[in-house]
């Protein structure tokens, strides 16, 4: 829809807002007033490890396939003798179920209700009933691509001794401070906290975007930044900068393709060929300006071997499909790389839309 040009334009914002963000989510509230106690389908016991240390892996793949993405992840944790609970939104093919009751401690079947969020409370308070006795809790979702390069590393990362462990968090000025939900570690001390658990109790799971953002991510991560008393980033902006001071200057100005074109603008480009102080100040202002996954999604792969990559980058309108294809060529293995590039051309732009569902992109529920 463009920038707001005209008054017009900003009274149909306005008004999206009351009616996709605040009466949707008091609709749904209403109607989930009286709901059951959960939103679980079935649960199938599968492989138990002998450890305390379990995670909650949100999955939806309803096409019945099986990626190499989740083949990655599940694989990784399992040896690492991490039980996993498999959170599936939908009807497991064949071949889906075979591959999780052979690695996965338990699936858990659901209705989509409260997308992740949504999953992760069920998951959650059927640990919670079932007495479960855990030192750690991982909670990750699907909604980012696992290579398989940094993958190891990066989940040793996660079972360390810290209370609250995160891949990445978010500073952004506009969106306040969090941690970000789709890759998140915690201690057993954080997991009985009371915060943590009053957290979860009084979450209703709404399908929306901005209620999962603003009263499920937001306000989770106040839940565990208070109760935790040590606390760690995989993928910091910290991390990135001290990693960006050490490179080579040519090595760090060949990588301008590697920022959002929304902020590529903003560079002053004869500034940037010629200072590599400057180079490094654009760069980790822009990651910390935002989400740092999405500003620096392929600067994490790249510096620091982050194996994670978020499968909406094309359709929120970081970077051009064609520049995405061409950066994780050299970057992913090329199972991977066709993989990963096959599910941002099914998901697409917000350029696809329709009209009604581009007035929802552009007030964030869509």
């Amino acid at each position: 829809m463009g920038k707001l040009t005209s008054i017009g334009t900003r009274i149909l914002i306005l008004a999206a807002k009351i009616r996709y963000i605040h009466i949707d989510i008091l609709a749904q509230k209403l109607r989930l007033k009286n709901r059951k106690k959960n939103n679980i389908v079935e649960i199938k016991k599968g492989n138990y490890e002998d450890s305390r240390t379990y995670a909650i892996l949100v999955y939806y793949e309803p096409d019945g396939r099986l990626s190499e993405s989740i083949k990655n992840i599940v694989k990784e944790l399992t040896k690492n003798s991490v039980n996993v609970m498999l959170v599936c939104n939908h009807t497991l093919s064949e071949e889906q179920e075979e591959f999780f009751l052979r690695n996965c401690k338990e699936l858990i079947l659901r209705n989509n209700q409260g997308f992740d969020f949504g999953a992760y409370k069920d998951a959650i308070s059927y640990i919670y009933e079932s007495n479960v006795e855990l030192d750690r809790l991982l909670l990750m979702n699907d909604s980012v691509y696992y290579s398989s390069n940094g993958l190891s590393s990066f989940v040793k990362e996660l079972l360390k001794d810290i209370d609250a462990i995160a891949a990445y968090e978010n500073w952004s000025l506009s969106e306040g401070h969090h941690l970000q939900s789709f890759c998140v570690s915690i201690s057993n001390h954080v997991f009985q906290s009371k915060g943590f658990r009053e957290f979860w109790k009084n979450y209703v799971p709404i399908n929306n975007r901005i209620y999962a953002i603003e009263n499920g991510e937001k306000k989770l991560s106040k839940a565990i930044a208070e109760s935790a008393r040590s606390s760690y980033v995989v993928y910091s902006v910290s991390k990135m900068y001290d990693k960006l001071k050490q490179e080579p200057v040519e090595k760090v100005g060949e990588i301008l393709s590697f920022l959002p074109r929304p902020w590529r603008g903003a560079i002053d480009q004869e500034k940037y060929s010629k200072s590599a102080g400057y180079r490094v100040e654009v760069i980790t202002n822009i990651l910390n300006n935002t989400s740092p996954i999405h500003a620096g999604a392929f600067l994490f792969p790249y510096f620091l071997n982050s194996p994670l990559y978020k499968k909406d980058i094309v359709y929120r309108s970081r970077f051009p499909f064609w520049e995405v294809e061409y950066i994780t060529s050299n970057l992913l293995q090329e199972r991977e790389f066709c993989e990963y590039i096959n599910a941002l051309r099914k998901k697409g732009d917000s350029s696809e839309l329709s009209f009604g569902d581009k007035i929802k992109f552009n007030v964030g529920v869509k």
